[in-house]
């Protein structure tokens, strides 16, 4: 049988924080990850091997739980770091949102790997914000989760999740009127990967 994938958005949690359940298919079994919430695995850091280049879906949770990125001025920070480290090229930034207690991107490592990347994110951000605003305490959770975005389906999938993980949540009305993600539209963000562009796009460069 050949490797299918589907991600699929269940209903929000007691905290209101939304599970997205990855469902794969391989050969000779099925496995269900969940990717979004708090799996057994969140607290270690496990080698991922070679990301340099591959474009993934990556999550990275509050310390336990709490909104932490609730306020707007701890938001402005934490999108000025993510964005501030795309323009010094640590990696192409497609998509992302900031949720009161967490936070989804959709990214592509450049020049270093992926646990890099994230450590660049998360460290600068907890750095800012302890000298910035007084921030003293731990930020987030150990490690964070992560998919390789196979195929234009699996990025389209994911594209969808984070615009409207807002709207899921109850804090706005239309998906673009969430402040700190990129369906606001606002941001300056890199394009999809040419791997990744539906075919019917390519294809029409091509002709």
């Amino acid at each position: 049988m050949e490797q299918a994938f589907r991600p699929a958005c269940q209903q929000e949690d007691a905290d209101g924080i939304s599970e997205c359940v990855v469902e794969q298919t391989f050969r000779s079994a099925s496995s269900v990850l969940y990717f979004v919430g708090f799996s057994p695995w969140r607290m270690t850091i496990p080698h991922r091997g070679r990301t340099v280049r591959d474009t993934y879906f990556v999550t990275a949770n509050c310390w336990e739980k709490a909104a932490l990125l609730q306020s707007d001025r701890m938001a402005r920070l934490f999108v000025d770091v993510l964005l501030g480290y795309r323009e010094q090229e640590k990696y192409l930034l497609h998509e992302f949102v900031v949720m009161p207690n967490h936070f989804h991107a959709l990214l592509t490592p450049r020049d270093v790997t992926l646990e890099r990347s994230m450590q660049f994110i998360k460290g600068g951000f907890s750095f800012r914000a302890g000298k910035e605003l007084g921030m003293k305490r731990e930020i987030w959770q150990t490690s964070f989760v992560d998919r390789r975005v196979r195929d234009a389906e699996e990025y389209s999938a994911f594209k969808t999740y984070i615009h409207k993980n807002p709207l899921k949540r109850g804090l706005v009305v239309k998906v673009e009127e969430w402040e700190f993600g990129s369906a606001r539209g606002k941001y300056q963000l890199d394009e999809v990967p040419q791997r990744l562009k539906p075919s019917h796009f390519t294809a029409g460069m091509q002709a």
